[in-house]
């Protein structure tokens, strides 16, 4: 299927013919080399932790805390 690119930034670069036809060999190869980094690595950069948001922010209790976050509440 052709798609029609109606913004020429949208076109892959001459640079990016790799990404054309792209060798299973060499794929499957950087997958296991970043495999092995991330077992090397992993203790250096400790996952981020995700951000606790309190329960105030996650749910709205009546008519007028819906209008406030920009809710359409007409009818109910």
């Amino acid at each position: 299927m052709e798609r029609t690119v109606t913004d020429p930034i949208h076109l892959p670069c001459q640079d990016m013919a790799g990404c054309i036809n792209p060798d299973p060999a060499k794929t499957a190869n950087s997958l296991s080399k970043i495999a092995q980094l991330r077992e090397k690595f992993a203790e250096q950069f400790p996952k981020r932790q995700q951000p606790r948001i309190p329960e105030r922010f996650l749910s709205a209790s009546n008519h007028d805390e819906m209008k406030a976050i920009g809710h359409d509440v007409a009818g109910v």
